[in-house]
């Protein structure tokens, strides 16, 4: 590895005095500097976006009948039966629940479920957009595998998209 060269310098000394941050990061070249300062303007500015988007989803409700025909149609094309049968259960009691009895050619709003643990954070009925979120958010996070996981939370922002448009 090669040597870095340590400035001795106080943050509050110097020109100006601003202190900047220098991190080295390794890239294919070696050991490149690291201005983590725009990284984190960039963060920032890209959370702005998300903190407008989900002020309008805490003051959008979901009446039932959309939540149906989301899960119905959205959740169920993109995630399956058994997903959408846990996504309006927990939506609706707070509770993650199981299919009971037979699955086969019903809507997932047709299945029978069993209550199971309560949700972290949820209390049902989910009044809310921003709820909703949680909701698969939370689903998603349960995959058993860590590139399933990635891959179903990578879904929410779209399957979200279907059900505010």
């Amino acid at each position: 590895m090669p040597a870095m060269k340590v400035c001795r310098r106080t943050a509050g000394e110097g020109s100006g005095h601003t202190a900047r941050v220098y991190v080295s990061e390794e890239s294919h070249s070696g050991i490149v500097p690291m201005n983590h300062y725009r990284l984190v303007r960039e963060v920032i500015l890209a959370t702005q976006g998300d903190k407008e988007t989900f002020k309008s989803w805490l003051s959008k409700t979901i009446e039932p009948e959309a939540l149906i025909r989301w899960v119905d149609e959205d959740v169920h094309q993109r995630w399956g039966t058994k997903a959408a049968v846990r996504v309006l259960g927990i939506a609706m009691s707070g509770c993650d629940v199981a299919p009971v009895g037979n699955v086969k050619n019903q809507s997932p709003s047709e299945i029978k479920t069993r209550k199971l643990d309560q949700v972290p954070g949820l209390v049902g009925p989910v009044e809310n957009i921003f709820g909703i979120s949680q909701v698969l958010s939370w689903l998603a996070g349960q995959r058993a595998e860590i590139g399933e996981d990635f891959e179903w939370r990578s879904q929410v922002q779209d399957l979200m998209n279907k059900l505010t448009r």
